[in-house]
C-alpha cells in the first residue's frame, strides 16, 4: 500500500509480518523499557526493519535508527521520515532533507471513529465538507483521522511543536484519493494521499524542502 500513497522524492518499506526480537540485530531495542512485552518489542524491530529497508531503497545507509525523547525516529544526517504501525501492518517512508522537508505516514484500521471522536478532530466547517462528498463506501471519517495523524507526524520534526486535529484545516478528494491540509504560518498547505485496502487505511504527506508561504 505504502507506494500508493508516497511521491516519486519518498522511498517506502512495508510489511504485515513482524521480526523476532529476541533473534535480529536491533540496539535501538536498548531505547524501550527493560520490562516492554514481546509484542511491543517485536512491533518497535520490525518498525526498524522497515526503516533499514526504506533507506537502502533510497540508497542511504541502512543503519539503526534511534528514538528521541518524545519518541520519535532519529534518523541519518540529511534523511527524513516517518514510521507507522497498526494491527497486523508496519511501514517506514525515507527521504532527502535537500528535496523534502518532512514526511508523515499513518496506518489505521478501516473502520469508523465514534461520532464523539469525529466531532473531537474535525471543525464544523470540515464536517459540513465532507457531509457534502458523494457517498463512499469508506470510511471517512477514519481517513481524516489518519491524514491529520500524518501531517502530526511531519510537523513535529520540523517545529518541535504539537499539532493539534483542529489546528488544521482537511480538504478530501476522495475520487483521486488525496487530501489537502492547511497548516499554520508560515507553512503552505502540504498535500497527502490515501490508500484503503484489506482493511486498512494508509495516509502519507510530504512536505517539500521549499513548503513555505
Amino acid at each position: 500500500m505504502i507506494e500508493h500513497v508516497l511521491p516519486a522524492a519518498v522511498a517506502g518499506a512495508e510489511t504485515t509480518a513482524d521480526v523476532d526480537p529476541s533473534t535480529s540485530d536491533f540496539p535501538e531495542l536498548g531505547a524501550l523499557e527493560p520490562r516492554t512485552r514481546r509484542p511491543r518489542l517485536a512491533e518497535f524491530a520490525t518498525g526498524r526493519s522497515c526503516a533499514r529497508a526504506a533507506l537502502r531503497a533510497l540508497g542511504a545507509p541502512a543503519g539503526p535508527v534511534g528514538r528521541g525523547p518524545h519518541r520519535e525516529p532519529r534518523w541519518p544526517p540529511g534523511i527524513v521520515g516517518s514510521i507507522t504501525h497498526c494491527p497486523g501492518y508496519r511501514a517506514a517512508a525515507v527521504a532527502r532533507a535537500c528535496r523534502v522537508r518532512a514526511v508523515g505516514i499513518d496506518a489505521e484500521p478501516h473502520r469508523p471513529l465514534s461520532p464523539r471522536m469525529f466531532a473531537r478532530i474535525t471543525s464544523a466547517a470540515e464536517r459540513r465538507e465532507l457531509a457534502a462528498l458523494p457517498a463512499t463506501r469508506v470510511h471517512v471519517d477514519r481517513i481524516v483521522f489518519s491524514a491529520k495523524e500524518s501531517v502530526y507526524k511531519a510537523w513535529f520534526p520540523m517545529t518541535g511543536s504539537d499539532l493539534g486535529f483542529t489546528d488544521v484545516h482537511l480538504s478530501l478528494d476522495p475520487i483521486r484519493r488525496r487530501f489537502v491540509v492547511e497548516l499554520p504560518a508560515p507553512f503552505a498547505p502540504v498535500r497527502g494521499r490515501y490508500a484503503v485496502d484489506r482493511g486498512r487505511i494508509v495516509t502519507a504527506v510530504a512536505v517539500p524542502a521549499d513548503g513555505l508561504r
